[in-house]
């Protein structure tokens, strides 16, 4: 189950410390939370750098690129800490790929969530972000925040999207996972929790194309699934205390890339938590085309998550 206790939030040089960032640092807050912002530069080493100049310049060059950044995300830790007295801020900036370093980083160092601005101001949609955002979300083994597209004051309805139909051990625990994880940030954020599941009936397309079937037989055979699906949920639930909260199930028939946007814009939904790993693939290379397509359409800030036999490409071995 998530605990909140180390946040690391990425910042690219010079990129402002957008008001999205407000919820994350209000939970951080409320559970006494380490806050780490984290800058990676691009990789000039000295050596290379003194193919253009002298290597003592070559170094003096990156020891004052490095002094800047962590100017920049000290002044930041400095002007934050008198708005939330509980957080311990810290800063670090290294060099390399922005992505490696910072899933090497939230592991080693035992993070709870990675948090990153996915719009940086000029991008329409939260997973069509440039590239580290889409990296951590497909192999970050830590659960990634992205933020929203506009400032929200407070976090008053969570959704948990879960699928009933996940066939395999690991699809079945990272239902578990979102909904702990969704329950106890309910619980630290005072919130509502939504869980959500989109089905369909197996075949549905093929009843109707065969024209065997009539109209009558197939919403009896929807009606039956449907009841299946409701029988999966409440067995997933029993399994996780959820009695404290204000809970609200929908299952609604349909694709989940329509019907999960449809149910977070109808709802008012302030965070999202779902899964990110397709049903058939391999582990740590690809984000499922479905997850994928509902990041691209939603508007409120998502958390992905990864069921705990992920093991990211990226990871470097400790030796």
């Amino acid at each position: 189950m998530m605990k909140i206790n180390k946040i690391l939030i990425p910042l690219a040089p010079n990129q402002t410390l957008s008001d999205q960032f407000d919820q994350i640092f209000q939970l951080a807050d409320a559970n006494k939370a380490t806050v780490t912002f984290f800058s990676i530069v691009e990789d000039l080493t000295a050596a290379r750098l003194a193919k253009y100049v002298q290597q003592d310049l070559a170094q003096d060059l990156m020891n004052g690129i490095f002094n800047k950044q962590e100017q920049q995300l000290s002044a930041y830790a400095t002007q934050l800490q008198r708005l939330y007295p509980n957080i311990e801020f810290t800063t670090e900036v290294a060099s390399g790929t922005a992505f490696i370093e910072i899933i090497n980083f939230s592991f080693t160092h035992g993070y709870d969530l990675i948090a990153i601005d996915a719009n940086r101001g000029h991008k329409h949609h939260v997973a069509q972000s440039g590239s580290t955002t889409r990296h951590l979300m497909r192999k970050s083994p830590v659960p990634v925040w992205t933020t929203s597209r506009s400032k929200q004051a407070q976090i008053k309805e969570i959704v948990a999207a879960v699928d009933l139909a996940a066939p395999t051990p690991e699809g079945i625990e990272l239902n578990t996972i979102i909904l702990q994880n969704a329950a106890y940030l309910s619980r630290s954020l005072n919130a509502r929790l939504h869980i959500f599941h989109a089905w369909q009936l197996p075949g549905e397309a093929y009843f109707r194309s065969w024209g065997r079937l009539k109209e009558t037989e197939i919403c009896c055979y929807a009606d039956v699934e449907h009841k299946e699906r409701e029988i999966t949920l409440k067995n997933l639930i029993r399994h996780i205390d959820l009695e404290d909260l204000s809970l609200q199930s929908a299952l609604i028939e349909g694709e989940p890339e329509d019907q999960l946007p449809q149910y977070i814009d109808d709802n008012a939904i302030d965070l999202l938590l779902m899964g990110t790993l397709c049903r058939t693939g391999i582990a740590g290379f690809i984000i499922g085309n479905r997850a994928e397509s509902i990041l691209d359409s939603v508007t409120c800030p998502v958390i992905t998550l990864k069921p705990s036999t992920f093991k990211s490409p990226v990871i470097r071995n400790k030796h």
